[in-house]
């Protein structure tokens, strides 16, 4: 059931009514690291636990949302993204920088454990 509502949480973010109110969404955004950079077991939840077989791992989730018309999976969309922030108005991703961040330096693979 936790699972499920975290899929939930994280997955709005692909939502592009909720991304037109990208300029709302700062405390949100810190919500979202709130849970992700508590502790290693959090970290490794997100990143084993959370993931769906054939979906996007958590931090690429991130990224594509981040980089949105720049991501490399937008290429293949027919829809244009939505274009969040400009020169005077810019997304406050800190928040989400500093989970992906968290996130990588908490991940690890078959060989960095030799």
């Amino acid at each position: 059931m936790l699972v499920d509502i975290l899929r939930k949480i994280f997955g709005i973010l692909k939502d592009r009514q909720f991304q037109q109110k990208w300029n709302k969404l700062k405390e949100y955004f810190e919500a979202l690291s709130d849970i992700g950079i508590d502790d290693k077991y959090q970290a490794e939840f997100l990143l084993v636990d959370l993931n769906e077989e054939g979906k996007d791992d958590i931090i690429t989730s991130l990224c594509d949302f981040m980089l949105q018309q720049k991501s490399p999976n937008a290429r293949d969309e027919v829809d244009a993204r939505v274009e969040m922030g400009g020169s005077y108005n810019k997304p406050a991703f800190g928040h989400l920088v500093s989970m992906v961040s968290h996130l990588v330096k908490s991940s690890w693979t078959k060989n960095s454990s030799e």
